[in-house]
């Protein structure tokens, strides 16, 4: 056991798997976890049976609906512990899933643990091992779709953790100022993760931590609102935080990777809207700037983004496997 305090905050719209995830929670969850479920645009009488269900549980009632991010900063509000977690209402908790990471915080350098997170439907393949950064612009989940391996039972430094599951310093999220509320959902983990970094924070994967996901039931990955969303956040991700010298290095990699989203996104019948979203970030070049600025201001380092071309093997085999699985 360990003397740090816990609370888990579920953002939720409702959905299906809501049920498993806080029955999970109620079985392996450490004593004195507060936990904390945001209905997100849900009607107060909803929010209120399923107060009846857990009452053991706090569930705030919040409308109109704001978003992932905006109902996170909504429930961290109340959160009076030392460490959050941020759980997706499609993900279940394993035994014993808290303790190990949140040893990771009696050092104070610490803003953030990420758990192995496991596929749900296949719970010897990886979904997450925390989350890297390219400077292409180009994020992802580490070691996804990979088969459990020793490799996958290593702990060690990374980049931040996949928005599903992460443990937070409650102190680091509040300095920081929260999820950027304008991203809506999709890179906000990632936007996150930049910050915590930039502002001195390290981040860690705790492979003995781990949780089931069942993987984007929240929101349809394939609706044109999402496809949107990812292709405005991942400009906008790269402009904000990617030095001036960075940029000079990445920009040419940066829009090979637009080039091949773009040509993937006009195969499939989806073009339109992901040029919307490149075209709503272009609009928000001015808040961009600010943020740059606000960055400077607080003497922010530098975001450590990866810049081998490794990465391209990597893309490739994620394409591949995206065709294999469609």
């Amino acid at each position: 056991m360990t003397d740090v305090s816990l609370t888990i905050l579920v953002p939720t719209r409702g959905g299906l798997w809501l049920s498993r995830c806080l029955h999970s929670v109620r079985q392996h969850a450490p004593p004195r976890t507060q936990v904390i479920v945001v209905c997100d645009g849900l009607p107060a009488e909803t929010c209120r049976r399923w107060q009846v269900r857990y009452p053991e549980m706090h569930f705030l009632s919040k409308a109109p609906p704001g978003g992932f991010c905006r109902a996170v900063n909504f429930g961290l509000q109340y959160v009076q512990t030392q460490v959050v977690q941020l759980l997706n209402d499609d993900t279940q908790v394993a035994p014993g899933f808290a303790e190990p990471a949140l040893r990771h915080f009696l050092d104070q350098r610490i803003g953030c643990v990420a758990p192995l997170v496991l596929q749900l439907q296949h719970p010897d393949t990886v979904d997450s091992m925390g989350i890297a950064y390219h400077i292409c612009g180009w994020a992802r989940s580490r070691g996804h779709n990979h088969k459990l391996q020793e490799v996958s039972l290593v702990p060690g430094p990374i980049l931040g953790a996949s928005g599903s599951s992460g443990f937070y310093r409650a102190e680091a999220l509040r300095k920081v100022g929260g999820l950027q509320e304008m991203l809506d959902a999709y890179y906000d983990d990632v936007e996150l993760a930049l910050r915590l970094q930039r502002c001195g924070y390290l981040a860690r994967f705790e492979p003995q931590s781990r949780i089931f996901h069942a993987g984007s039931l929240s929101y349809n990955r394939s609706s044109e609102r999402v496809i949107r969303l990812i292709a405005r956040n991942e400009e906008v991700v790269f402009w904000m935080h990617l030095t001036g010298w960075q940029v000079l290095h990445g920009l040419v990699p940066h829009l090979g990777f637009v080039a091949i989203r773009l040509l993937c996104k006009w195969w499939q019948g989806q073009a339109a809207c992901f040029l919307r979203g490149k075209w709503e970030a272009l609009r928000l070049a001015s808040w961009i700037r600010e943020q740059r600025q606000r960055f400077r201001q607080a003497s922010w380092g530098p975001a450590a983004v990866e810049s081998g071309w490794k990465v391209l093997q990597e893309g490739w085999a994620f394409l591949r496997d995206r065709k294999m699985a469609a």
